[in-house]
């Protein structure tokens, strides 16, 4: 494994004059590479290195740099300038040397984001599966976690922003994490550790869907809260596992293709609401403790289930649809209500 600087000039990832070294980085990903201080690295294909340390500029103009090994524990370390202008795509493999403790810093504050992520760690023991956010991290387009753990830190709680869709068959560990994203995929074999904090769901993926678990997928709410939020016609979720706190504010009503829709806490809906599929009229709604109907509506016509709350609460202009089935309230809301 050897090491390239990027010479003070910079230039095209592909040209030697780029490199204070003879040749450029091995294509096989191999090397260390080191975009220095003031240059700017720009990448004209799809490549890869071993690891990568940007203290300059690196301009992906839209191609992917996979990395395979680790420098110092680190396969992607930014210091410097991810090019906001031109996206940079990154997938993280552990085919080449093995470390344990792998550690990333995705990106600096203002100055630029990686566009897709993807993490693939397939090889090795547990310990050389894992990638640590090491600082706030915000991903301009989609996450996407074939094999391996993306952790937010036990120890430091980093926030993880996603603008576009999480697409999770490894495992995705939220901590006590601020989660945000487009929408989260749980595919057969993938787990979401959820947050204790809140996870934000803002956007239907392209199967229409703003949270969807698959097969032996796993949902694990760790006492957090899922929040609802976004402007989509119709935001659908189907998911089996339980939720602990659930909060709905989108601008239409929430879909629910599920048997059943858990909540071991609270629900609260601030606006849109949620009703059942018109394929699932015997979906089952169970709050195991309060239901706060600030706004919106929750409920639809044609749902034939039995629900059980712990309190309902419905203010003013809300509406609760019951379903044919009977609506229970097993206990009393913090206002000392089991209806109001």
């Amino acid at each position: 494994m050897g090491t390239f600087n990027s010479t003070g000039s910079g230039g095209n990832w592909t040209d030697d004059s780029t490199w204070a070294e003879t040749g450029q980085p091995a294509a096989d990903g191999t090397d260390h590479v080191i975009i220095t201080g003031g240059d700017t690295v720009t990448l004209t294909a799809n490549t890869g290195t071993g690891s990568i340390k940007i203290s300059g500029t690196i301009e992906g103009a839209g191609h992917t740099l996979t990395v395979s090994s680790a420098y110092s524990n680190k396969p992607f370390d930014n210091d410097g300038t991810i090019d906001s202008g031109s996206d940079l795509n990154v997938t993280i493999t552990n085919t080449g040397t093995q470390q344990d403790g792998l550690f990333c810093d995705f990106n600096q504050a203002s100055q630029g984001n990686i566009n897709n992520l993807t993490i693939n760690l397939a090889n090795g023991t547990t310990a050389n599966k894992t990638v640590i956010c090491g600082g706030d991290t915000t991903i301009d387009g989609a996450l996407t976690i074939t094999s391996g753990t993306l952790d937010t830190s036990s120890s430091s709680n980093v926030d993880l922003t996603v603008t576009g869709d999480v697409s999770v068959t490894g495992t995705l560990t939220g901590n006590a994490s601020a989660i945000s994203m487009g929408s989260l995929t749980i595919n057969s074999g993938g787990t979401y550790s959820a947050t204790s904090g809140t996870t934000t769901l803002t956007k239907n993926n392209g199967s229409g869907y703003i949270m969807q678990s698959a097969g032996t997928s796993r949902f694990t709410h760790n006492n957090g809260t899922i929040k609802f939020d976004g402007s989509e016609s119709v935001p659908s979720i189907d998911v089996d596992d339980p939720f602990k706190n659930v909060i709905i504010d989108t601008n239409n009503k929430l879909r629910v293709i599920d048997q059943k829709f858990d909540i071991a806490g609270d629900l609260t809906i601030t606006s849109g609401g949620a009703f059942a599929h018109s394929s699932f009229p015997n979906t089952v709604i169970e709050v195991a403790g309060d239901v706060d109907i600030q706004a919106g509506t929750l409920g639809s016509t044609g749902c034939t289930a039995d629900w059980e709350f712990g309190s309902l609460t419905i203010a003013s202009g809300a509406t609760y649809i019951a379903p044919s089935g009977t609506t229970t309230i097993t206990d009393e809301s913090s206002g000392g209500d089991a209806v109001s």
